[in-house]
């Protein structure tokens, strides 16, 4: 479909048309039935590839844990199974320099909130609460909450104690840079994020 995308759009004479694709953080390779994505095809006819490199913990999940999460440590690989830094390997290997270019990277400007067994991190999750913006997670880390850091993943999360522990993974300045740097290393196109808005007032993301 993409492949005859672009060649309507160019016989249309629209050859300044750009194409972008929104894929998932995880290439599953056929898995449950999906179908792989032919990387090196898509960005042949595409401009921009942009990688949801979030939710490798989600509203579904069995413990707490990073919505986007750098790498893997062996505590998180109980729990896990990709990262950002396997994700990234995974989407560029036989890609050319060029290829690569058309990577971009998409970061989370919001977490999850979950009630969980215990406070300890990837605790067994009760209930989902919902997801956290960037804004609120500020908002409660300033009304008291103790922002505590996970080296392991490389991201913030903080926990408290009503009716049940509470657990929420987010992302800020300092995480973020950790991946803006991966970005750059491996020579992607760049990154963008969900969503514009979440940081509200605070500019240093």
């Amino acid at each position: 479909f993409i492949v005859e995308l672009r060649q309507a759009l160019d016989a249309a004479g629209h050859t300044d048309a750009e194409i972008s694709i929104a894929g998932p953080a995880v290439n599953y390779a056929g898995s449950d039935g999906l179908l792989e994505l032919d990387l090196g095809a898509l960005l042949g006819s595409a401009d921009i590839f942009f990688v949801m490199g979030y939710d490798y913990f989600w509203s579904g999940s069995a413990n707490a844990g990073p919505t986007g999460m750098l790498w893997l440590d062996t505590f998180w690989r109980t729990y896990q199974s990709y990262s950002m830094l396997r994700s990234v390997a995974d989407y560029t290997t036989g890609l050319s320099t060029a290829q690569r270019a058309k990577l971009v990277w998409g970061v989370p400007y919001y977490g999850h909130e979950w009630i969980t067994t215990t406070d300890q991190p990837a605790a067994s999750v009760v209930e989902h609460v919902g997801s956290v913006t960037y804004t609120s997670a500020r908002e409660q880390l300033a009304a008291g909450r103790t922002r505590l850091w996970n080296d392991g993943a490389k991201t913030p999360w903080y926990a408290w104690q009503a009716n049940g522990w509470h657990q929420v993974y987010y992302d800020d300045e300092v995480s973020l840079a950790a991946k803006y740097e991966l970005v750059l290393e491996q020579h992607l196109g760049g990154v963008g994020m969900w969503a514009l808005g979440y940081d509200g007032s605070h500019p240093e993301l």
